[in-house]
């Protein structure tokens, strides 16, 4: 079962935030194939991310254990995008947790619950402020701007050229010199795929223009 704790009520809007439609998928009891659910924006204000914890608890020899995740939405990124466009009042977005998770032989899922963690505002402050959701947003996006600002190096070293560019949109590995944590590794790598398929949907001006901005 899924089990859902909205954010707090507020005067006039209701829940600024809702989550509807959860629905979880089994096809053991061991194992949890997919949690699926709706975000609804009440708020009256335009959003920028989105975080939502998903927690499975679940049965082993007894003992009863949680397993925390989160997932994320950023309609900010990448930062670069001209049609990025924030989460508007009064629309929603389907969200999909990843999955499948596999607990193995002999244990049992009880429940999962979903809970806000993290919402970012447009123009006006935001909730869950200082929270492991705001950090993993901030470093996502962080990843992303450092692997963006050594492509647009790596292309303007080139003549600006993509010549360079391509090989390394290709790879699934980043230079060590960037340093990147985990969590902006993530954020280096949606990047990564959001140059790539640029590049095979619109073609290599739209890269190049969005690589001349980081100039």
């Amino acid at each position: 079962k899924v089990l859902v704790k909205q954010l707090e009520t507020e005067p006039n809007d209701g829940v600024p935030v809702e989550i509807i439609q959860a629905t979880a998928t089994s096809s053991a009891p061991s194992i949890l194939d997919d949690v699926t659910y709706v975000l609804k924006n009440n708020s009256g204000k335009p959003i920028s991310a989105v975080a939502v914890t998903k927690k499975v608890l679940y049965r082993e020899n007894g003992k009863l254990y949680g397993n925390l995740r989160h997932s994320m939405v950023d309609f900010s990124f990448p930062p670069d995008r001209a049609d990025a466009k924030p989460f508007m009042p009064n629309t929603q977005i389907s969200m999909e947790a990843s999955g499948p998770m596999n607990f193995g032989e002999g244990t049992i899922i009880e429940s999962v619950k979903l809970k806000i963690e993290y919402v970012q505002y447009v123009g006006a402050a935001p909730y869950g402020a200082g929270t492991e959701g705001e950090r993993r947003i901030n470093s996502h996006r962080n990843g992303a701007k450092k692997y963006r600002e050594y492509l647009a190096k790596t292309f303007s070293e080139a003549g600006q050229s993509l010549v360079t560019v391509v090989p390394l949109l290709e790879e699934q590995s980043y230079p060590e010199e960037l340093k990147l944590s985990p969590d902006e590794n993530l954020g280096a790598d949606q990047y990564r795929r959001y140059l790539l398929k640029t590049l095979r949907t619109k073609g290599a001006v739209e890269v190049e223009k969005a690589l001349k901005l980081q100039r």
